[in-house]
C-alpha cells in the first residue's frame, strides 16, 4: 500500500512540471487560437540557457529564473509582433506550418550550439528528496507543483483584475468586438505570446533540472502540453493544474502496471475519452 501511495505521489508531483508547460500552451491557444508546435523547443532552449548560466556564471537556476523569464518574454513578444502576427489572421494551417518551421529552426540551432548529446542542469539538489511521514518528495518536482499553483493564481488574478489582463480576455472572446473597443490586437497578441513564452521558459528550467534533455526533446514536450491542455480545458487558468495532475498520476500508475513503453497508450486513450465525453475539458466551458 505504501508503495502505491508513493507512486501516486510521484505522479502528482510530476503533474507540476506538466502543468507549467501546459499553462503557457493553453494561454496561446485560448487567446490567439494558436497551436504552437515550437512550444517544446522553447522549453528546451530555456533549459540550455539555465545550464549555461550555471556553468559559466555559477548562477543557480532558481536565481536565474526571473532573468530567463524576462529574456523569453521579450523574445516572444518580438517574435509574435514581427513574424507570427503576419499569418495569425489566416487559417490554422498557416500558423501550424509557421510554428513547425520555427520548431525545426530552433532544434537545429540548439544542435549547432550544444550538439545532439543529452545534457542536464546539474545542481546539488537536482536528484535529492525531502522525507516526510515515510514518503519521498523530490525537491525539484515538489517545487514545480508549488510554482504551478502560484503561477496559476497569479495568472488568474492578472487576467481578472488588471487592465491588460481584461484586454487579453476580451480579445480571446472575439477580435472584432475587441477591435471596436479600441484594443490594438497585434500588441495584445504579442504580449500574450511573450507572457506564455516566459511561462514556457520556467517550465523548461524545471524540466532541465529533473530530466536529461537534448534538442530532440521538444516534440514530446509539445505533445504533453497539448494533452494536458485538452484535459484541463483550453484557455483556463486552473485547467493546466487539473490536467497536469490527472496525466501525471495516470502516467505514473500506468508505467508500473503496463511498463513505460505503453504509457502513451494511456495518455492518448484518455485524450480520446475526454474528447468524446467532454470536448471542453474538465474545467473548460463551451463557447456561446
Amino acid at each position: 500500500m505504501h508503495l502505491w501511495l508513493q507512486i501516486i505521489l510521484n505522479g502528482i508531483l510530476q503533474g507540476g512540471i506538466l502543468g507549467i508547460s501546459a499553462l503557457a500552451f493553453s494561454l496561446q491557444w485560448g487567446v490567439m487560437n494558436l497551436i504552437n508546435l515550437a512550444h517544446g523547443s522553447f522549453q528546451i532552449l530555456a533549459a540550455y540557457v539555465a545550464m549555461v548560466l550555471l556553468q559559466r556564471l555559477g548562477l543557480d537556476p532558481f536565481l536565474a529564473m526571473p532573468l530567463v523569464f524576462l529574456i523569453f518574454l521579450a523574445g516572444g513578444y518580438l517574435l509574435q509582433f514581427g513574424i507570427i502576427n503576419r499569418v495569425i489572421s489566416g487559417n490554422l494551417f498557416m500558423t501550424l506550418l509557421l510554428t513547425y518551421g520555427l520548431d525545426f529552426v530552433l532544434a537545429n540551432f540548439m544542435i549547432l550550439l550544444f550538439t545532439a548529446d543529452y545534457k542536464s542542469v546539474n545542481t546539488p539538489y537536482a536528484n535529492s528528496s525531502w522525507h516526510l511521514l515515510g514518503f519521498q518528495f523530490p525537491i525539484v518536482r515538489t517545487l514545480a507543483l508549488i510554482f504551478l499553483v502560484i503561477l496559476s493564481l497569479l495568472l488568474w488574478l492578472f487576467l481578472e483584475y488588471s487592465r491588460t489582463g481584461r484586454a487579453i480576455r476580451a480579445t480571446s472572446m472575439g477580435t472584432e468586438p475587441a477591435r471596436l473597443m479600441g484594443l490594438k490586437i497585434p500588441k495584445v497578441y504579442a504580449l500574450t505570446f511573450g507572457l506564455s513564452s516566459g511561462l514556457a521558459a520556467i517550465g523548461g528550467i524545471f524540466f532541465g533540472l529533473s530530466n536529461a534533455f537534448s534538442p530532440a526533446a521538444g516534440g514530446p514536450l509539445t505533445v504533453g502540453a497539448f494533452v494536458v491542455t485538452i484535459l484541463g480545458g483550453v484557455g483556463t487558468s486552473w485547467g493546466p493544474l487539473v490536467g497536469g495532475l490527472i496525466l501525471g498520476v495516470l502516467d505514473a500508475v500506468g508505467s508500473v502496471i503496463l511498463g513505460p513503453t505503453y504509457v502513451n497508450i494511456i495518455t492518448f486513450g484518455l485524450l480520446l475519452i475526454i474528447l468524446i465525453l467532454r470536448p471542453t475539458g474538465v474545467l473548460g466551458r463551451a463557447a456561446t
